[in-house]
């Protein structure tokens, strides 16, 4: 049954994800894994390691990888949750500031 599921977000997936998926060496499964979580950054390295780590246990069993997905899915859900109140707020007309002002964004005088 979940290669039947997975067969459908397979064909689906993008060309970025399909090459990550075959250059780490995913199965058919984990490829549809890696596209429902393909927005996060460093998707696919970290399931990559949490991959090898189950492969190093020899048991067949891809706890490490469950692990890794529940918080890709987390970390994703944060990102949709983010972006969905960064429209919430544009749309009022209040203008944002960036997420992390740098140094060259700063006006006045330095503190030495």
């Amino acid at each position: 049954m979940a290669y039947l599921v997975a067969a459908g977000k397979v064909a689906k997936a993008s060309d970025e994800s399909l090459n990550d998926a075959l250059r780490y060496g995913f199965d058919f499964v984990q490829i549809a894994d890696l596209e429902e979580v393909k927005d996060v950054p460093k998707a696919a390295s970290k399931l990559k390691i949490a991959a090898e780590e189950d492969a190093k246990t020899g048991q067949g069993r891809r706890d490490r990888w469950g692990h890794a997905m529940s918080a890709l899915r987390s970390e994703l859900a944060l990102i949709h949750r983010r972006s969905a109140a960064e429209q919430a707020v544009k749309d009022t007309g209040t203008k944002l500031l960036a997420a992390e002002p740098g140094w060259a964004s700063l006006r006045g005088r330095s503190a030495t």
